[in-house]
């Protein structure tokens, strides 16, 4: 029904990745909202309200307003008719907003005071008015306004009564505007146009609504069933390697981040393939995906462009080798955390790149591996699954994702601990060549030294102080190695468990542990940051909230826009939008889609 938002008590929940009815625990109704008081600030925008409506709504409403979203089957009646004109006549605005404000418990709509801010709720209230209205009516009404109306209420109808004002527009359903046209008004009885039809009244009711909304990215109602055309190729790219014959590939479709459209084909003997038919939203994106050898590949994330509904998208795939030496780290950071007396928390992140033309990808299911120290307790990776994502084996840590060709195309994220009673040797052989070493220490008392080590200072991350160093340049079978000694000043001195400066919880949750410490390996990287910036912010500490696939297109999308207003550099664009889509890849589950 709605991901971040409180169901009702005894409410059933739904994910687009699966739709079976989950119960839930009944949980408190929210406290009452006076929606009286609340004004709109601005004008409504029907853009964002689209937006909005497709992403929290769309699901039971239906993308059209016809009560026919994928969930409508289990809902206990369903919704309202939005599509139908006779369904909001005789409401208000604020009381479709104080609907959305407080949600409707009994017919298991959640309440959207905490989810959407009062701009957004009214935003919301005013596309759904938008839905019963075909673009050839609303342009009917327009010439009626015209032709009897303009004259004293301005071409704007800004003059006399203020159509335009979102205060007004608040507080008059359509049935009143209809007496008005029919009846007239004590002030003006000639205001009875009883030549008009009753189609020209309605059309022209739905004209005068449109003069308060923001139009500013003009909508047309009916773009939300438009459909566009997404063809191209798969491409091998293998020298020699031939193209598999009958492969199939499968299209998705996100609006909102949710997934809006699943479309499967299959190529032709050239590669080729084509969907014809393909709805879309102006804010929707497309990905197209296809599993060869076990591997799952997938192409860049697009969308259609103006007016353009057409896209020519590429699938590159790759045969398989078996054999890891095209692969080099090109960033190994490692963190030491002083959270809890007695131990340190080590967290190490690898960014992989494969210089060769196959996929690695073992028959084992097993592909990079480390190495970690024999006395390391509590080897997890927060954000994978144990037995699927990775692995754990006598030496250390196996991640069973492949590694593509390309830069950046596989992160592997872990975390231990280790005993520390103020001295610790630290010795880890590295399989693979490294292109540069971090390490950060988050205490400023204890002392490090290490082979090739070089002292950069002292950092301030996340508003955290680290001390930094790093090497350059470690060939495959190297150690990094050093040696850390003295007493450490942020643990906790009587032998419980500290305070996780990283989250303000306790640290015997290993899970919120991770995800700070990977936000903090990410940014110290100079990788990840559109992710974190904003799903760190959004996420509850120690929530246990999943990275979801939607996540990572928000995150492509965000960097996209940043990169198309200048704020990042090609060379960052690039690295960035590799290591986002290899993430999109590592969470990408296409058999939960179907």
């Amino acid at each position: 029904l709605a991901g971040d938002v409180t169901p009702p008590p005894g409410a059933r929940s739904f994910s687009v990745d699966d739709p079976t009815p989950i119960a839930t625990a009944a949980a408190p109704e929210p406290a009452p909202i006076d929606v009286s008081l609340v004004e709109p600030a601005r004008r409504p925008s029907l853009v964002a309200g689209q937006a909005l409506y497709a992403d929290r709504c769309a699901d039971c409403h239906g993308a059209t307003g016809l009560s026919d979203g994928v969930f409508v089957a289990d809902l206990p009646a369903p919704p309202p008719l939005f599509a139908e004109a006779d369904t909001l006549r005789e409401q208000t605005p604020r009381e479709v907003f104080a609907t959305v404000t407080q949600g409707r418990m009994d017919k298991f709509m959640p309440p959207f005071s905490e989810a959407l801010t009062d701009a957004q709720r009214w935003d919301v209230a005013a596309f759904v008015y938008t839905l019963s209205t075909p673009a050839d009516e609303l342009a009917a009404g327009g010439e009626v306004y015209a032709a009897s109306c303009a004259e004293c209420h301005g071409v704007d109808g800004s003059e006399l009564r203020d159509w335009t004002s979102p205060t007004y527009f608040a507080e008059a359903s359509p049935a009143r505007l209809y007496a008005a046209i029919t009846d007239g008004v004590p002030e003006a009885e000639e205001h009875a146009f009883v030549a008009l039809s009753d189609a020209e009244r309605w059309a022209t009711i739905a004209y005068v609504r449109s003069l308060t909304y923001d139009t500013t990215a003009p909508l047309e109602p009916e773009i939300i069933g438009a459909q566009g055309a997404v063809s191209g190729a798969v491409t091998n790219g293998t020298p020699g390697a031939a193209i598999p014959e009958a492969l199939i590939v499968t299209l998705y479709g996100f609006t909102d981040m949710s997934v809006a459209t699943t479309l499967t084909t299959t190529i032709d003997a050239d590669g080729r393939f084509a969907f014809a038919e393909v709805p879309y939203t102006p804010e929707t994106q497309f990905i197209l995906a296809a599993d060869y050898q076990g591997t799952s590949y997938h192409s860049d994330v697009v969308a259609f462009a103006g007016d353009v509904a057409q896209l020519e998208v590429s699938l590159p795939i790759y045969e398989t080798t078996e054999d890891p030496a095209a692969l080099r780290i090109e960033q190994l950071h490692t963190f030491v955390m002083f959270e809890t007396p007695g131990v340190v928390s080590v967290a190490q992140m690898a960014v992989f790149s494969n210089d060769g033309d196959r996929t690695y990808a073992p028959s084992s299911g097993q592909s990079v591996r480390f190495a970690v120290p024999a006395e390391a307790a509590g080897l997890f990776s927060p954000e994978g699954i144990e037995g699927e994502t990775y692995y754990l084996t006598p030496e250390g840590y196996a991640d069973g994702r492949p590694v593509p060709p390309g830069e950046a195309t596989l992160q592997v994220f872990y975390q231990y601990t280790l005993p520390y009673t103020d001295q610790l040797s630290f010795a880890q052989p590295i399989g693979y060549p490294v292109g540069e070493a971090n390490l950060l220490v988050g205490d400023a008392e204890v002392s490090l030294n290490g082979a090739g080590l070089e002292d950069q200072g002292v950092q301030t991350i996340q508003g955290l102080t680290f001390q930094q160093f790093s090497r350059t340049g470690l060939v495959a079978g190297e150690s990094l190695a050093f040696e850390m000694s003295g007493g450490v000043a942020v643990a906790a001195e009587d032998g419980a468990a500290g305070t996780n400066t990283l989250t303000g919880l306790a640290t015997d949750d290993p899970l919120t542990l991770g995800l700070g410490l990977g936000a903090l390996v990410a940014v110290a990287g100079g990788i990840g940051w559109w992710w974190y910036r904003g799903r760190a912010g959004a996420a509850p500490a120690g929530s246990g909230q999943k990275i979801t696939q939607e996540d990572w297109l928000q995150a492509i999308a965000e960097l996209d826009d940043d990169y198309a207003a200048g704020k990042v550099t090609a060379a960052e664009y690039k690295r960035e939008r590799a290591w986002l889509l290899s993430e999109l890849q590592r969470v990408w589950r296409p058999d939960d889609q179907a």
